[in-house]
C-alpha cells in the first residue's frame, strides 16, 4: 500500500469521527425517538404503533434524501427506500426491521419505551434489536449524502416482522425481486464477539418451532383420589422433552444429525474464543447447557443445531388457583434451532415420531408446528461483500476482527440471498450484554458510534479496496 493510499484512508476515517462527533446529539436525538414507539410484532394490539414506526422512518428516510415509501402487506407494512448515485454505481441491499419483542414493564429497572441513557448505555426495548443498528446506518447515509461521498446506490427494507418470521414482508418481496437487484446485500442485524474488535458472520442457524400438548382426564381430578392412578399430564411431559437429549447434551432424536457436518468439518479457527467467565458476568449462569463433548461453548451456540423448550404451563393460572389437582393439560413451546442443509418440516417430522415413539401412557399426544421456519444459511469466507468488510474493519479496528457463526435466525436472509443472488455481510455491534429480547435491552453508545464507522467507511465512495 503507497503512502498516498494510507493517507487517503486515515482521512476517511478521520471524516467519519468528525462527523459524528459534530452530529451525535442529532443523531441520537433521532435513535431515541425510534425508540419511544412500541412496534411489538407479535401483538395484534401494537399494530397502530407498528404503523407509526413505519411512518416514522418513512419520513426519516425522506428527509436525508431517498426516495421512500411505505409497503402494506397482510400484516405489518415495510419501508422502502431507496438513492440513486449514477447508473455505473454499484448497488447495496440493506436490511433492517423496525419491530422489537413484547416487554413485562414489571421486570424492567426504568420503562422500556422509555428510553434511559446510563453512563454511555441506553436502556429500552429495541435498543440493540434492531432500532440502533438501523439507526447508525441511516445516520451514515445521511452523512455521506450531505457530503457527497456516497459510493453506492442505496435499496433499504425495514420489516415490520422480523421478529414473528417475517412471512408477509418474504410473500411481498416474492413480488419485488427488480427492486431487489444489487451488488451487495448488507444486513444490519447481528452481533460482535467482543467490543474490542468486529465481528464477520459466516453463518446463521434456521429455525423452527412446534407446540407438545399432553391432554389427561376432562377436568383437573383430586391429587389424593385420583394420584397414582392417572398419569399426570405435567410429569409425563417432563419425561417426554428428557427424552430428547443423551446424559451430554446430544440430541437422541433418530436422523435429527444425517445432514449436520461431522465436528471434525467445522473450521474451528473461524469460531471466536469462548470465554465462560464472560458468559457467567452477563448471564450469572455457567454455560453447562448443549452438546458437553464440545467445549467451545460458541460452536455449540453458533454452528450446532439445538433443540430448547420456551416455555411450559399445565395447571392454574397462578400460585393462588392451586387447588391439590392433577392438571388436565400440560403444554411446552420448543424452539429448534438448524444448521446448514437440516430442512425445518423434515426436523418436526423427526422430533414428532421420536415423541410418538416414546409416548407410552393413556395421555392424548398432540405435536402442532407452529411457525414456518427458515433454513440455516453458509455464508462463504472470500465474497467481495466479505472482503469489503474486512477491509473496512482493518481501518477502524487495526486489523483487529475475528470471523464467527451466529446462532440466532433472521428467517428472511436465505430468501434476500436468494432474490438478490447475494450472499450477505453480517457486521454488527451488539453485543451478548445487552440482553435482546429479555428484560433491560440496552446498548453501548460506543457500539453504536462504531457502528456508524462502519457504516460510513462501507457505502463511501473515497474508500478505494482491492476485491
Amino acid at each position: 500500500m503507497g503512502n498516498e493510499s494510507l493517507k487517503n484512508r486515515n482521512i476517511i476515517l478521520n471524516t467519519a469521527k468528525d462527523t459524528f462527533k459534530a452530529n451525535k446529539d442529532a443523531f441520537i436525538h433521532e435513535y431515541m425517538e425510534a425508540l419511544k414507539i412500541p412496534s411489538i410484532s407479535l401483538d395484534s394490539n401494537y399494530n397502530a404503533q407498528s404503523d407509526r414506526c413505519a411512518k416514522f422512518f418513512n419520513e426519516w428516510l425522506l428527509k436525508i434524501g431517498l426516495e421512500s415509501k411505505i409497503i402494506t402487506t397482510n400484516g405489518n407494512s415495510i419501508v422502502y427506500g431507496k438513492y440513486k448515485v449514477s447508473d455505473d454505481a454499484p448497488t447495496v441491499l440493506i436490511y433492517g426491521h423496525y419491530d422489537v419483542q413484547p416487554v413485562i414493564e414489571k421486570n424492567w429497572d426504568t420503562p422500556p419505551f422509555t428510553p434511559t441513557l446510563k453512563g454511555e448505555r441506553v436502556y429500552a426495548r429495541g435498543a440493540h434489536d434492531d432500532k440502533g443498528q438501523i439507526c447508525y446506518v441511516i445516520c451514515a447515509i445521511k452523512s455521506l449524502i450531505e457530503s457527497k461521498n456516497i459510493g453506492f446506490n442505496i435499496k433499504f427494507v425495514i420489516d415490520g416482522e422480523e421478529e414473528c418470521g417475517s412471512q408477509n414482508t418474504t410473500e411481498l418481496l416474492l413480488s419485488m425481486k427488480k427492486e431487489l437487484e444489487c451488488d451487495y446485500l448488507y444486513v444490519c442485524d447481528s452481533e460482535s464477539t467482543s467490543k474490542d474488535l468486529a465481528t464477520i458472520i459466516l453463518g446463521l442457524r434456521g429455525i423452527c418451532a412446534f407446540e407438545i400438548t399432553l391432554k389427561g382426564a376432562n377436568t383437573g381430578v383430586h391429587s389424593g383420589t385420583f394420584g397414582g392412578m392417572l398419569s399426570n399430564p405435567a410429569v409425563e411431559l417432563c419425561k417426554l422433552i428428557s427424552s430428547l437429549y443423551d446424559k451430554e447434551g446430544k440430541i437422541t432424536v433418530k436422523g435429527f444429525y444425517d445432514n449436520v457436518k461431522d465436528l471434525s468439518e467445522i473450521p474451528v479457527n473461524d469460531i471466536a474464543p469462548f470465554d465462560e467467565d464472560e458468559i457467567f458476568k452477563i448471564t450469572g449462569v455457567k454455560p453447562t447447557g448443549g452438546e458437553q463433548y464440545i467445549k467451545n461453548g460458541n460452536v455449540r451456540a453458533g454452528a450446532r443445531p439445538t433443540i430448547d423448550v420456551l416455555y411450559m404451563t399445565s395447571g392454574p393460572k397462578n400460585e393462588e388457583d392451586i387447588s391439590n389437582s392433577i392438571p388436565p393439560f400440560a403444554k411446552a413451546r420448543v424452539s429448534v434451532r438448524l444448521v446448514d442443509k437440516q430442512d425445518p418440516e423434515e426436523i418436526v417430522n423427526l422430533i414428532k415420531a421420536h415423541l410418538e415413539r416414546e409416548h407410552k401412557t393413556g395421555l392424548k399426544l398432540e405435536v402442532k408446528r407452529v411457525e414456518d421456519g427458515a433454513v440455516a444459511l453458509s455464508i462463504p469466507r472470500d465474497g467481495k461483500a466479505i472482503n469489503r468488510a474486512k477491509n473496512v474493519i482493518k481501518e477502524i479496528y487495526s486489523g483487529n476482527f475475528n470471523f464467527s457463526y451466529e446462532g440466532g435466525s433472521i428467517p428472511i436472509v436465505s430468501d434476500l440471498s436468494k432474490f438478490s443472488k447475494h450472499e450477505p455481510v453480517l457486521v454488527g455491534f451488539g453485543l451478548k450484554e445487552d440482553n435482546i429480547h429479555a428484560d433491560n435491552e440496552s446498548f453501548s453508545l460506543t457500539q453504536f458510534e462504531n457502528g456508524f464507522y462502519f457504516a460510513y467507511l462501507f457505502l463511501s465512495k473515497e474508500l478505494a479496496f482491492n476485491e
